[in-house]
């Protein structure tokens, strides 16, 4: 994503320090120009950013770009917790390509004590969780904010 996009918002919602006691990144599997529109995206970054515990950054899967974060250019596998909101199942592939390229083990199995938790929400997943179980270690169904 070219940087100075992410650079020109108006943050309404302060970056938490990276070094609380779980570090998350929000991943929105399409491009920052349609993450930018979704208020999913937005609502569960400010939530999380508000949490005392948690430290949370967001990263946007671009073409041809490596998977990093918009706040500090951040790779993903510095993050405690991937949390991936998927509005639409072509998302899915993104997913994969995001945990292949940041060198997160691809099968929730494989995945050990010290590699990122993920997590998956959005509609896509709750639609059909099934489809994304091999590569995710919990889902969250349903409204984000409950």
């Amino acid at each position: 994503m070219p940087r100075t996009e992410a650079h020109r918002e108006f943050q309404l919602v302060s970056v938490s320090p990276f070094g609380k006691d779980f570090r998350a990144v929000l991943v929105f599997p399409e491009p920052y120009s349609v993450a930018s529109s979704n208020l999913a995206f937005h609502q569960i970054y400010r939530l999380l950013g508000q949490h005392p515990r948690f430290s949370c950054e967001r990263a946007c899967v671009e073409p041809g770009a490596p998977v990093r974060t918009l706040e500090r250019g951040r790779p993903l596998e510095e993050f405690d917790l991937l949390a991936f909101t998927v509005p639409f199942e072509l998302g899915y592939l993104n997913v994969v390509r995001a945990l292949d390229e940041s060198g997160v083990p691809l099968l929730a199995a494989e995945r050990k004590e010290g590699d990122p938790l993920v997590l998956m929400g959005g509609i896509a997943a709750a639609a059909n969780p099934a489809v994304m179980a091999p590569f995710v270690d919990l889902f969250l169904l349903g409204e984000g904010e409950a």
